[in-house]
């Protein structure tokens, strides 16, 4: 299950009150962060051994789609 995928079934199971609001942010946030998880190890996946470290991949997210998560 993707991150989005997730995030639509967290958010398609809600009822709709004003607590919901920050259960929608959290839900929001994790998604984002699993996202960037899968792109990071899609990345660590799709080089060869020897040219790609975990820090690399982590710099290779930064670059692409910023460091704000």
């Amino acid at each position: 299950m993707t991150a989005v995928e997730w995030l639509w079934k967290i958010i398609g199971n809600m009822k709709t009150n004003p607590d919901d609001a920050l259960l929608i942010v959290q839900s929001f946030n994790q998604a984002k962060a699993m996202e960037k998880e899968q792109i990071i190890e899609a990345h660590i996946q799709g080089q060869p051994i020897y040219s790609c470290q975990s820090e690399k991949a982590e710099e290779y997210y930064n670059e692409t789609y910023g460091s704000n998560t």
